[in-house]
């Protein structure tokens, strides 16, 4: 009898304890804003910095996603290139090879473009009163069917009046451009084009969910363009270059 009142006093222990630690827990993260304030109650400027880089990586990745769509995947395009006006569109089918770029170059290029311009964002003539200092922002980039996602990280230094916040935050944007859908249709064209030398269905490319065209480069060459319409998605082309019979 002594070992069970003993079991049930450790239990009950137990129990007490535990709820302590939970509501010890409840209440730091109830006035854990009292205890520890936000950066914008430190330096007000912040959350103006904010809502710049936020804005910032929309921006950003937008140019980033539109060049890679005009130059068949690339920020920077490979040798192997045909240059159309401002833009150097990449091969997708040379030599009877699939050659697009891959969905893991291509979110490596938008990810690079968006690291190297992003630290342009904040010009520090429009914050006279702050010494802000930059660190290499980080980027992650995501292409899914429907959308294109990015992850930021950005540390930031800022001073002002002998009070310094070190941000280390990490800022998301989404962008509505269904890169992940017309990438599969470039490579499911270019597979066409190897099963078929001679030519190519046009029936097949009018049943497609994109707006799919190609010009005569040279009388072997093609240039496609494949262009997303959805009302749902931002305006998008994705150009590629086809070298066929």
């Amino acid at each position: 009898m002594k070992r069970v009142w003993n079991t049930k006093a450790q239990v009950t222990l137990i129990l007490i304890v535990s709820i302590v630690v939970v509501s010890l827990l409840i209440i730091f993260f109830v006035f854990r804003t009292k205890l520890i304030p936000r950066p914008e109650e430190k330096i007000p400027e912040i959350a103006n910095i904010n809502n710049i880089i936020q804005d910032c990586i929309k921006e950003r990745s937008i140019d980033a996603i539109m060049l890679v769509g005009l130059q068949g995947g690339y920020t920077n395009a490979p040798e192997k290139n045909i240059k159309l006006g401002n833009f150097n569109v990449a091969y997708g089918l040379y030599n009877n090879k699939n050659i697009l770029t891959p969905l893991s170059k291509m979110e490596s290029e938008i990810s690079n473009y968006i690291k190297l311009t992003f630290p342009f964002c904040i010009n520090e003539q429009d914050f006279p009163q702050l010494k802000i200092t930059q660190k290499n922002p980080k980027a992650n980039v995501k292409i899914n069917q429907d959308s294109v996602k990015i992850l930021l990280n950005f540390p930031l230094s800022i001073t002002k009046d002998k009070k310094t916040v070190n941000l280390n935050k990490n800022y998301e944007s989404e962008i509505p451009i269904r890169l992940g859908k017309m990438h599969l249709t470039a490579n499911s064209i270019i597979q066409k084009h190897i099963d078929n030398k001679e030519f190519i269905d046009i029936t097949y490319l009018t049943e497609q969910d994109f707006n799919i065209v190609f010009t005569h480069y040279t009388e072997k060459t093609l240039i496609y363009t494949i262009t997303d319409t959805d009302e749902k998605a931002i305006p998008y082309s994705f150009v590629f270059v086809v070298e066929g019979k």
